[in-house]
């Protein structure tokens, strides 16, 4: 039904957000710049034609065709910026993982009888992972793990740990930092409600060792380990908000090509915020490993990137 105009009026409404008159602002400016030097341009011409060569102003406008390139150039550089926003998203499956400068990965519950560690009189620590099939007699298996590589290729199924191992093994040889995102929710009896949180600072730990043991680092290649705050993986809004600190943390010092989200781990609810994460942040790599068979051949990649105006 046609609305009449006085409602209409009082429907509309400028919002207040901030971010709305930030994008009003820039594409003004980018408009008033890529205006600029046409309208300059056309006017130069105008006076060539107009008048002889010798009577036309040539230090006036030197001056503002030199204005009007910077104007074009700043306009063109505002326009590409925009160009995510502009030009719809292109995601793409990876043919291979690009290894990656910072990996950040949601942490799985365990058990934390599930790993034991044993010093050795060195100081160093071996770990011993518990296979999730037990033996015919009922008894455990123990596998002795020292290294990443031997957690991730291992041929029994070594628990959720695992499966992060697998994650972070492509990247291995670029790799400078390792972000942990815990859960705070309780998702049974082995966690003691609380979540992964409760074996974070273990599993820093524990990949740190197994990390720094691998044969594939050269000397001097150090990869730090550390996790988050814990967030509720139920609650959307709060995983949402550890992955954007986690980002934030990061993004001082490395570009978001440099880093990629893994969501192996979690529940349903991470690896739904991490896909929207890559989405609104382009060039920001999003990967999982899958279960079963196909879980020895690594993860698997996908990136979302603004196409080029011309292709």
């Amino acid at each position: 039904m046609f609305k009449p105009r006085s409602t209409f009026l009082k429907s509309f409404v400028l919002p207040k957000d901030k971010e709305f008159w930030k994008s009003v602002g820039i594409i003004v400016t980018t408009f008033v710049l890529l205006s600029l030097p046409g309208n300059w341009l056309a006017s130069f011409i105008s006076e060539l034609v107009r008048y002889p060569w010798r009577d036309v102003a040539w230090g006036s406008w030197s001056f503002l065709l030199a204005l009007s390139l910077v104007a074009l150039l700043t306009g063109v550089r505002l326009l590409w910026n925009l160009r995510a926003r502009l030009v719809p998203a292109r995601v793409e499956q990876l043919s291979e993982i690009q290894p990656r400068r910072v990996f950040i990965g949601f942490l799985s519950t365990i058990d934390d009888k599930d790993i034991e560690t044993e010093t050795l009189q060195n100081g160093a620590a071996i770990y011993k992972f518990k296979g999730n099939k037990a033996k015919e007699d009922g008894t455990s298996e123990w596998h002795i793990i020292e290294t990443i590589e031997q957690l991730a290729n291992h041929e029994k199924q070594l628990g959720p740990w695992q499966q992060l191992a697998r994650g972070i093994l492509p990247h291995l040889t670029t790799l400078e930092s390792v972000m942990l995102l815990p859960s705070s929710n309780s998702t049974g009896e082995k966690d003691n409600g609380q979540g992964s949180s409760a074996t974070a600072k273990r599993a820093v730990k524990v990949f740190k060792d197994l990390i720094k043991r691998s044969p594939a680092l050269s000397a001097g290649h150090t990869i730090s380990v550390e996790h988050a705050p814990a967030a509720d993986f139920e609650d959307f809004r709060a995983v949402m908000k550890q992955l954007e600190w986690a980002i934030q943390h990061y993004k001082q010092s490395y570009a978001l090509s440099d880093m990629v989200i893994d969501v192996t781990g979690g529940q349903k609810t991470t690896s739904i915020a991490g896909a929207l994460t890559t989405l609104d942040k382009r060039e920001l790599d999003l990967q999982y490993v899958p279960t079963g068979a196909a879980a020895r051949k690594g993860p698997r990649g996908y990136r979302v990137s603004t196409p080029a105006l011309i292709e």
